[in-house]
């Protein structure tokens, strides 16, 4: 089964390539606390294994709580770099064929000015992951949308 999906860019929608999985496929999880998170529950992996109809998908979850393109959180006490270091080799190990990308939460939440340096760090990112990887498809997530709740909570 192949999965469709809709790539919206400043405003515009633009039909994205077909998602697909192969038997046997490692499909890596990447972000931050969402991503992180989901090995709780694994509700994600879930779907996408029942949906597909495929056999032997292995999941591997590589998100960091925290983190952030640049590597922030995964470094521990040294280095940005470092944490991009320690995933480019565990990328290399893996070889997956499909990266599920979900970065951004917190980034949404510093000023705007911030979003280049934000988006520059994405891209290299993804660079990175290609040259460490090759992976046939890389799937990119928005964060969940933020929650507003009554007051006194603030409006998000």
């Amino acid at each position: 089964m192949k999965f469709k999906s809709l790539v919206i860019s400043l405003g515009l929608a633009v039909q994205a390539p077909a998602i697909t999985f192969e038997n046997n496929d490692t499909i890596v999880l990447l972000g931050n606390t969402f991503i992180e998170r989901s090995q709780q529950y694994s509700h994600l992996e879930t779907a996408l294994t029942l949906s597909t109809q495929k056999s032997h998908l292995k999941f591997r979850n590589l998100g960091w709580s925290g983190d952030t393109v640049f590597g922030h959180a995964r470094s521990y006490f040294d280095p940005p770099e470092k944490g991009l270091q320690r995933l480019k080799n565990d990328l290399s190990e893996l070889k997956p064929q499909t990266l599920i990308i979900c970065y951004g939460a917190t980034a949404a939440f510093e000023n705007e000015t911030d979003l280049p340096t934000f988006i520059n760090g994405y891209e290299r990112l993804l660079k990175m992951i290609k040259a460490s990887a090759s992976p046939r498809q890389i799937i990119l997530l928005s964060p969940p949308p933020a929650e507003s709740l009554p007051n006194p909570m603030p409006d998000m």
